[in-house]
């Protein structure tokens, strides 16, 4: 990992060989800063040696998202994810036969989600939960929007995505969560349903 972090990959793909590194090695839950949290996470979630969530059920399906993962220290799938990273020749691009020349490799693809969900996929262990998309993405950047009345624990910005972090750090955190439950329910219809309220 430590020629690929020299590379320049964003502080996203720096973000992303972090949080595997970390997960591989001390285990926990990682998140994206974007994040807000709206309520308190289950007991039984913690219970899981591995959890992530889908990032989309509708606009991504077999996609499973990145931002939130929880992993007991060396899980094979995120050992495989490290693995396979760390194979990539050139992380920054890939050569493309067809037009005869380098395309630039997106972090989505070589450190972000396409990574973990290979991994999974083509991973023995069947010991991995993955977690409904709304649990964590009720808003996707595509625009999609979870309506139901399941559980939502958090709900993502995709700051990096939509250039808006320094809106996020700028605000007031009562506040921010104040806004984010009002943008679910003018996005969704829905008004937010909280199941604990967060200390």
């Amino acid at each position: 990992m430590d020629r690929i972090a020299t590379m320049d990959r964003g502080l996203a793909g720096v973000a992303d060989l972090m949080r595997w590194e970390i997960l591989l090695t001390e285990g926990g839950f990682a998140l994206d800063a974007d994040s807000v949290c709206l309520s308190r996470l289950p007991e039984w979630i913690f219970n899981c040696n591995l959890f992530a969530l889908w990032e989309n059920e509708h606009c991504r399906p077999g996609l499973i998202a990145n931002g939130y993962v929880g992993s007991v220290p060396n899980h094979e799938i995120i050992r495989t994810v490290v693995n396979n990273i760390n194979d990539i020749p050139d992380i920054r691009r890939r050569f493309v036969w067809k037009k005869l020349r380098y395309k630039k490799r997106k972090v989505w693809q070589t450190t972000g989600p396409v990574p973990f969900t290979d991994a999974f996929f083509s991973s023995s262990s069947r010991d991995a939960t993955i977690l409904p998309s709304h649990f964590f993405l009720p808003l996707h950047h595509s625009g999609v929007a979870y309506t139901g009345d399941g559980p939502v624990y958090s709900c993502e910005f995709f700051a990096g995505t939509k250039s808006k972090y320094n809106e996020m750090t700028e605000t007031d955190p009562a506040k921010l969560v104040q806004a984010t439950r009002q943008r679910l329910a003018d996005e969704t219809g829905n008004k937010w349903r909280g199941h604990t309220t967060p200390e």
